[in-house]
């Protein structure tokens, strides 16, 4: 074999040799592309008035979805929440929501706030999409058979909780001081129509902080309650405050609204003795609610509000029926009118035929700064 043979010969082995390198690193599989995440829009009120309701349900809804997460989120996607600030304003809604539909693509969406909800809610009927809502107008679900909702409405908040005070406390003469907006204007005006006897109705503003005219003319009235309907921000503790402050020793009632830490601060011991209707958490012998505390105070150090556990239990309900139907529309809203005895924090939770899911109220009372069960 001659010098030039030999050549060749080697020439070919490294030719055989590297292709076959090129041929073993081209046939390694390519990365498995990670699967699209499941994408949840929410519009809520992160700053402005109800920044106290948007920031803990934001805090409500992202414990369920880590929590989904790192079980491996649902059929191996993991689910994504876009979050969008309406600064609790109605066109703030709007535009938050054309941004998650028209650049997000997102098939449904979790809102806060009658007067936001119910401003997005022709929008939802035309897009068809669905949106799941912290809201308390009685309209809102009956706008589109794509609205849920997640909290009793004003006119069942309003109507029992005359009902309940009539029952348990033989009331014949209330007044009623209310913030002069939707929500309390609804309230109000849903205890007037259940509650047998008389009533005197007194409004105040968003913004006040001095409430002594209303509660002296409610005073004059001579009442044996005082039903205060006011949102969870400084002023509602300011009015039951000054309630006390002016002599007034009747009974004062309220709304589940009054149990937010923020209305408890301003009060101070004011709180003491107002009787209001609320909904029953038992985080002692309900396990997803005691998990679910357990959680959200080890993440962030402090007790979980009404709005947490409604934005936890409103994220599980959409994940679930997300499960079941597919990330599509229409599914999901098959899905979610099937919703019956969904272990929540509340308890076993149903969604009637217009989308509601279904809350008994309870009546409580604070008694040295905590809240039992009035019996």
């Amino acid at each position: 074999m001659n010098k030039t043979t030999k050549i060749i010969i080697w020439v070919v082995v490294a030719v055989v040799v590297v292709a076959g390198i090129w041929y073993g690193v081209s046939r390694k599989p390519a990365p498995v592309a990670e699967k699209e995440p499941v994408k949840i829009g929410v519009i809520l009120p992160l700053t402005g008035e109800a920044a106290t309701y948007g920031i803990s349900d934001r805090e409500g809804m992202l414990l369920a979805i880590e929590k989904i997460n790192a079980e491996g989120g649902i059929n191996g996607r993991k689910v994504r929440l876009i979050v969008e600030d309406s600064e609790g304003d109605p066109k703030g809604g709007i535009s938050a929501f054309r941004k998650l539909v028209e650049i997000e693509g997102v098939k449904v969406i979790m809102t806060e706030l009658s007067s936001v909800s119910m401003a997005i809610a022709p929008l939802v009927k035309e897009k068809q999409i669905v949106m799941f809502s912290i809201a308390g107008h009685p309209e809102l679900t009956r706008q589109s058979e794509f609205i849920f909702r997640n909290y009793p409405t004003n006119t069942s908040i309003g109507g029992v909780t005359a009902e309940l005070v009539m029952e348990r406390l033989n009331l014949k003469k209330a007044g009623i001081m209310y913030i002069n907006d939707e929500w309390g204007a609804s309230l109000a005006n849903a205890f007037r129509e259940k509650f047998k006897g008389s009533i005197k109705m007194e409004s105040f503003g968003s913004n006040d902080k001095d409430f002594r005219t209303q509660i002296t003319k409610l005073k004059a009235f001579e009442p044996e309650a005082i039903l205060v309907l006011g949102h969870s921000n400084v002023n509602l503790g300011i009015a039951l405050r000054q309630i006390k402050e002016l002599g007034y020793n009747g009974i004062i009632l309220s709304t589940l609204e009054v149990s937010y830490p923020e209305v408890l601060e301003t009060a101070g011991e004011a709180i003491n003795g107002v009787i209001y209707s609320d909904l029953n958490i038992d985080y002692e012998n309900n396990p997803v609610a005691k998990e679910m505390k357990e959680i959200y105070v080890a993440k962030y150090d402090k007790e979980p509000d009404l709005s947490v556990a409604f934005a936890y239990d409103m994220t599980n309900l959409l994940i679930n029926a997300i499960k079941k139907g597919g990330y599509e529309v229409g599914g999901i809203k098959d899905e979610l009118l099937k919703t019956k005895d969904f272990e929540g924090v509340f308890g076993k939770l149903n969604i009637n035929e217009i989308g509601d899911v279904e809350f008994t109220l309870v009546l409580k009372i604070f008694r040295n700064g905590k809240s039992e069960l009035y019996r």
